[in-house]
């Protein structure tokens, strides 16, 4: 597909005509972590990874313990630290309701 069709001269780091504000950098790296990163073939080199964001994640002090020996002890596959609340969106709202159905 032709990006000038979709994206404002081209440029894929400005806003989609389809309305999306997000740049082909950041849709890309959300394909990236939910899914093609599982297939990468450095994951078999390693037990675990921690994937932290650039932007807005910070490891602010020492965690007291090895997070990686308590995962794996309870047998985790996977944990997250934060759950937060982004701002509605109607658009959104209305693609996940027919998803669910």
């Amino acid at each position: 597909r032709d990006v000038n069709l979709s994206h404002r001269g081209g440029n894929l780091s400005s806003p989609s005509m389809r309305g999306t504000f997000h740049g082909f950098g950041y849709r890309t790296m959300c394909r990236f972590y939910a899914a093609l990163v599982m297939f990468s073939p450095l994951l078999l080199q390693v037990d675990w990874y921690l994937r932290v964001d650039g932007g807005d994640s910070r490891i602010t002090s020492a965690w007291p313990k090895d997070v990686f020996a308590h995962l794996q002890a309870r047998h985790y596959a996977y944990a997250y630290e934060t759950i937060s609340k982004a701002a509605s969106s109607s658009r959104l709202d209305g693609a996940l309701r027919s998803f669910n159905r």
